[in-house]
């Protein structure tokens, strides 16, 4: 089983990155991830529109999520 390059990141509105869940080489599977809310620096982000990214070698998919 050969492992791809998974990043898993939280965007804001402006295209800036506020967090990195995963960033590493991950076998096939499935995998959960949880985020806190919190940016980089671990401080609470505030409420409103985020995008999340998921790129896997050289696919990317994102989907808009809200936190309240």
């Amino acid at each position: 089983m050969e492992a791809s390059a998974v990043e898993l990141s939280i965007y804001n509105l402006q295209g800036q990155l506020v967090k990195t869940l995963e960033n590493s080489r991950l076998n096939r599977g499935n995998y959960d991830y949880n985020w806190n809310g919190q940016n980089q620096l671990e401080q609470d982000c505030e409420n409103g529109v985020y995008f999340i990214y998921l790129r896997i070698d050289d696919k990317v998919v994102s989907q808009k999520i809200l936190k309240m």
